[in-house]
């Protein structure tokens, strides 16, 4: 046998195949074993690790700014000023993007996880340069 009707024959053996080892939990031969596309948890944990580590940055630094910053405001005679909401913000807010990343992101392939942390961090960063924007327009504006 051969033309179109053997090869559609095959595609549909080779389907009915592919369709009965996914539905057993089985792999294929096309690399699609159970977990491969999720990536291992060795990975989605290292990419997790490696990306907390940031979010780690961005909070410690706004724990130095929750910190110095009332200082600085009542050094410049502005201890009335002090723009506490911002600051316990910067501190809580990178906690919170990447915990809300994390959720969003646990259930999906080891690429789009990576994604979405990522785009968690590049919110938060955005975020971050707001509040860091706001402190210093109140320093210029009371100062």
């Amino acid at each position: 046998m051969s033309g179109p009707e053997s090869a559609a024959e095959h595609e549909s053996e080779h389907a009915a195949e592919y369709a009965a080892d996914s539905a057993a939990g089985r792999g294929t031969e096309r690399g699609t074993e159970r977990g491969t596309e999720r990536g291992s948890r060795v990975a989605r944990g290292g990419v997790t690790l490696v990306l907390g580590v940031l979010v780690a940055w961005f909070t410690w630094d706004a724990v130095g700014n929750l910190l110095a910053l009332p200082e600085l405001f009542t050094q410049l005679g502005l201890a009335d000023e002090i723009p506490w909401a911002i600051l316990v913000l910067g501190v809580a807010m990178p906690i919170v993007y990447y915990l809300a990343g994390v959720l969003i992101g646990i259930r999906l392939p080891l690429a789009r996880l990576t994604l979405v942390l990522i785009a968690s961090l590049a919110a938060i960063a955005a975020t971050r340069m707001s509040l860091i924007a706001a402190v210093t327009g109140t320093i210029t504006l009371l100062g």
